[in-house]
């Protein structure tokens, strides 16, 4: 097993300079070692350390927009505009590129890109097309990471929702939930939990005591 390789700050790394790691909390399994990069246009964004490296990722999604500009959006999207995947793709660039897309806020402002190769409409096809499905959408994997075929999957709606940066993560006896899925395995209100979990100091009781008035029954018991 090759051992763990350590980056100063400043270093430069492909095309950027590594600035800090972000300690991740994820199983081994799903582990994949994420920094903070500043770009060539002195802007500080997130992204895997391994894509910077290999220079999948070059920068913070500046120059991502000089090439659709230089290249020219009809050209890339030529004959696909009727594709099943067209809106999500467009959906896709306008968020993390167009400052006056309704979220750009939450994508683009926050360092999130999208890949030099999904820049490219078909290439987007050929890498997310064979797994589509028209009830799922698109969704990260990693909500910090940006839209690459690795971080990248389809997800019903309620999954999707569910992965939301937004949503609270909160560990009970080594399993790790967000409000709404504890809510359904408690079969208590969302209410009622965040109120215990901003107040209650009892971590088991905030769990397993049944709320007063109630009919829901826990749909899995915690072991």
């Amino acid at each position: 097993m090759s051992s763990k390789i350590n980056y100063n700050s400043g270093e430069k790394i492909g095309e950027c300079i590594f600035i800090s790691e972000i300690l991740q909390t994820d199983d081994v399994k799903n582990f994949r070692r994420q920094a903070i990069f500043e770009c060539s246009c002195g802007k500080h964004f997130e992204s895997r350390i391994s894509h910077v490296k290999s220079k999948w990722t070059k920068s913070c999604g500046c120059l991502q927009k000089k090439a659709m500009k230089d290249i020219g959006v009809k050209k890339i999207t030529h004959g696909k505009s009727r594709h099943p995947l067209f809106g999500t793709w467009r959906s896709m660039i306008q968020r993390c590129q167009d400052k006056k897309s309704i979220n750009y806020s939450l994508y683009g402002e926050r360092g999130i890109t999208v890949c030099d190769r999904w820049l490219n409409v078909n290439n987007f096809i050929e890498d997310m097309y064979p797994t589509y499905k028209k009830e799922l959408q698109l969704d990260r994997i990693n909500n910090n990471g940006s839209y690459e075929p690795t971080n990248c999957k389809w997800s019903t709606k309620k999954e999707n929702s569910n992965n939301r940066r937004s949503n609270r993560i909160i560990e009970y006896k080594g399993v790790k939930k967000n409000i709404t899925e504890w809510t359904e395995t408690l079969g208590i209100r969302k209410a009622v939990l965040t109120y215990r979990l901003n107040n209650w100091e009892d971590i088991d009781k905030i769990f397993t005591q049944v709320p007063r008035q109630t009919k829901r029954t826990p749909k899995n018991k915690i072991e």
